[in-house]
């Protein structure tokens, strides 16, 4: 018999009157069950934005199987919109940038005409990261709850420091809660090598001899994702991906994927964000992410549920100074500087995340 998880079940129990929730809980664990149940149990109608493409795909997919009416409007699939007197329940996945459009438009007076009864953000800590510059749709969302007047909504994330805690909390009503805590996956092994760009080449040919697994490579820029697969382009099993590949490249390589017909993928952060490919045991960090946050949603992506994972971060100081060129705004900047701190301490790598967190390492396992 399924049983819910403490921070499911109290999401959930929350949900059945009008309230704000804020959901920290590990990659894997179920964090999408609560807008799942809640939207079968309650018969709520339930929009939720979704970062990325692939992930509203994967999103509408299982909402489908599990019986839930799903409409889908993301990464150029268009289903028509919910109608209140036609679709009362049921799941509508948006892309964010749907927000972008102008208030007279055919899509915003769907939502209003629907009246939503929960909004859904996932992988919130994206507002954070992405909303200031690469992704500005983002801001919006919380301001849709008060232009609609949205009674209930939830933010999911397994990574959120508290700084982007308060960020978040300040542009949600009063009638708030936060479940949860950051947690990196219980059985995930981590090693941390502090070595020079070239040499972490012969670094990853000797783990990939050595890990009997299917893995991810993480790399900062599109050019490097694909610079480092040249170099093991001998290896058929072995791909790239990124968002500047065209929708159906992407598509095709996410099949690969799941028939698990490539081995080891060589990604930006692009892949992977929220998505279950729990046969994924390993995951190299190439180089130095530009935050902590990002840092630590790498790690997440392996070791799902209560399955083992292993975790290698490859880093020197000499990446801060090429991340320098890829950050723009003052709070990019700013997370470079914590970043550069937290690592250059002199504690264990696990003791260093979870210092970002502001979890001591007794909350934090």
């Amino acid at each position: 018999m399924f049983q819910l998880r403490a921070f499911q079940k109290q999401a959930i129990e929350a949900l059945e009157d009008p309230i704000h929730l804020i959901v920290q809980a590990p990659t894997g664990s179920g964090k999408s069950f609560i807008f799942q149940e809640s939207t079968r149990r309650f018969g709520f109608r339930t929009i939720l934005f979704s970062p990325l493409i692939a992930l509203s795909r994967q999103q509408g997919e299982r909402a489908r199987a599990l019986g839930i009416p799903t409409w889908v409007q993301a990464g150029g699939q268009s289903d028509p919109p919910p109608k209140k007197a036609t679709d009362p329940v049921g799941l509508w996945i948006l892309s964010p940038e749907i927000l972008n459009l102008p208030r007279n438009s055919k899509m915003i007076r769907a939502i209003n005409q629907w009246q939503p009864d929960l909004l859904v953000m996932d992988e919130c800590h994206c507002l954070w990261e992405w909303g200031e510059s690469f992704r500005p749709a983002f801001q919006k969302i919380p301001k849709l709850l008060f232009e609609t007047h949205i009674p209930r909504s939830v933010w999911l994330t397994a990574t959120l420091s508290p700084t982007a805690h308060k960020h978040l909390k300040d542009q949600l009503p009063r009638n708030q809660k936060s479940i949860g805590q950051f947690q990196l996956p219980k059985n995930l092994s981590l090693q941390e090598l502090k070595i020079p760009l070239l040499d972490r080449i012969q670094m990853i040919h000797r783990l990939i001899q050595k890990e009997d697994s299917f893995g991810m490579i993480f790399t900062q820029t599109r050019d490097r994702s694909e610079w480092l697969w040249k170099l093991f382009s001998s290896d058929q099993l072995m791909g790239f991906y990124h968002a500047g590949m065209s929708k159906e490249e992407r598509k095709n390589m996410e099949a690969q994927i799941r028939q698990k017909k490539t081995r080891w993928i060589i990604a930006t952060s692009a892949f992977g964000l929220g998505m279950d490919f729990s046969h994924f045991q390993t995951c190299i960090i190439f180089e130095c992410p530009a935050s902590m946050t990002s840092l630590a949603q790498f790690l997440g992506r392996v070791g799902r549920g209560d399955q083992k994972g292993k975790g290698y971060f490859f880093w020197e100081n000499q990446d801060f100074i090429r991340l320098r060129s890829l950050v723009k705004t003052q709070h990019q900047k700013e997370e470079l500087k914590k970043t550069f701190q937290i690592l250059n301490r002199d504690e264990s790598f696990q003791k260093r995340i979870y210092r970002y967190f502001h979890q001591t390492m007794d909350q934090g396992q």
